[in-house]
């Protein structure tokens, strides 16, 4: 009898075992992972490249958007992320590399991939690069010559639709090869220049860095 109650046992133990087997081989993810490489123009790895991914279909993302870095052979991951199609961007601002989310930057070229219950984990190598121009922008008072704080915007000559606004406190990344429009504004003046003309574009080379000194004029002085 006792024999015959420990093979019930061992029956039932393992009808049991295969039963969570079953159960666990027909869960499906509810979360997925993008990993990938980000690479330059030379095609060698960039370390502490900035990766993140937002959702393509507009749905909330009910989280901020979050950045992993690259490690020393150019490596990213990023998990937990919601089911779904995805856009993935990347950036190194201090080489050169500007923030591809920006459409300013990328003319709306990014990469994309569909995470599904499916497939929910996905490889995305991303390659950065032509790098940007640098403009340093000097401020200053035309009657003072104080150096006020300002805004700088800048569009494609192109696309003007396609714009980035910034601090002129500090050094702002341009597209190579491109016809780019600056205006300039800041409290207390007037915007420069005043009509878009030729003297308000620039126009600058892959990893060129070039000075610029815009005198405002105080709206009091007008």
């Amino acid at each position: 009898m006792e024999g015959e109650v420990q093979k019930d046992s061992l029956f039932l133990i393992l009808v049991c075992s295969l039963a969570s087997v079953t159960l666990a081989s027909n869960v499906k993810p509810s979360v997925g992972t993008i990993s990938g490489t980000v690479i330059d123009e030379a095609g060698q790895p960039v370390e502490l490249a900035l990766v993140s991914v937002e959702l393509l279909d507009n749905r909330p993302r009910g989280t901020p958007v979050r950045y992993v870095e690259t490690n020393k052979a150019g490596h990213y991951e990023i998990q937990g992320l919601v089911l779904g199609p995805h856009k993935i961007f990347a950036k190194k601002e201090t080489a050169g590399y500007p923030d591809t989310s920006f459409a300013f930057y990328s003319e709306h070229k990014f990469s994309t991939v569909n995470l599904t219950q499916q497939n929910s984990s996905a490889v995305v190598n991303i390659r950065l690069g032509p790098k940007a121009g640098t403009l340093r922008l000097k401020l200053v008072d035309a009657v003072t010559g104080k150096l006020p704080s300002g805004t700088v915007t800048l569009r494609r000559a192109a696309h003007p639709e396609m714009f980035f606004s910034t601090s002129t406190d500090k050094p702002v990344l341009v597209p190579a090869l491109t016809d780019v429009d600056l205006s300039i504004s800041a409290p207390g003046y007037g915007t420069w220049p005043a009509t878009l003309d030729r003297k308000s574009q620039v126009f600058l080379q892959a990893d060129e860095v070039r000075d610029i000194e815009i005198a405002l004029v105080p709206q009091s002085s007008r």
